[in-house]
């Protein structure tokens, strides 16, 4: 029995070899595959508030397919889009009732014009802008129909406003849903 011991162990031996290298081989010669960077996810809109106070400051930020967008003031001062989700004065509003019991209201700017008055959003066709603020202009009143816990539909003249996946900001058509983000009240010069 031990005469037969050794070459079976051998074999053994040998085949375990064989198979190692043989499982090992495609390991060794794997060439990694070049794959594009994943795109980074947009953040997350988690921290938003029902509809705000008047005169707090918040971020309008899109929730959705456009989610990781805030609507924006352009560098120009009166064109209205987004920008990433990020905290500056461009992208922070008041969204002010427009009397008590009303369901309109006129959305603030945190820049202050050459007036030392915020200017106020206003539908002009199918684009935001932001111009100076007139409680009786209906372009400038905006309603905010409820679409889910913390969520609304941002609504002027019976037209959603829409961010699309591109950022591009219009008014009519779509489905945007955008929730109020606080601003922090320690630095909110709304908060006096």
């Amino acid at each position: 029995m031990t005469r037969y011991l050794l070459p079976a162990a051998a074999v053994v031996g040998i085949s375990a070899v064989i198979l190692g290298v043989l499982f090992a081989l495609p390991i060794l010669v794997h060439r990694p595959v070049d794959r594009p960077p994943a795109a980074q996810p947009p953040p997350k809109i988690l921290n938003t508030i029902d509809l705000p106070e008047p005169d707090q400051a918040v971020l309008i930020a899109a929730v959705g397919a456009a989610e990781g967008r805030v609507l924006a003031v352009g560098v120009d001062g009166v064109s209205v889009g987004s920008a990433p989700f990020g905290a500056d004065e461009r992208r922070r509003f008041s969204v002010d009732l427009l009397a008590p019991g009303s369901d309109r209201y006129l959305i603030k700017t945190a820049d202050v014009s050459d007036t030392g008055e915020p200017d106020c959003l206003a539908r002009q066709g199918t684009v935001l802008v932001a111009t100076a603020c007139d409680a009786g202009a209906q372009e400038q009143l905006f309603e905010f129909w409820p679409a889910g816990t913390r969520r609304y539909a941002v609504v002027s003249g019976g037209q959603r406003v829409t961010i699309d996946r591109a950022g591009t900001v219009t008014v009519g058509g779509g489905d945007a849903v955008f929730g109020f983000v606080p601003w922090n009240r320690a630095e909110d010069p709304f908060d006096r």
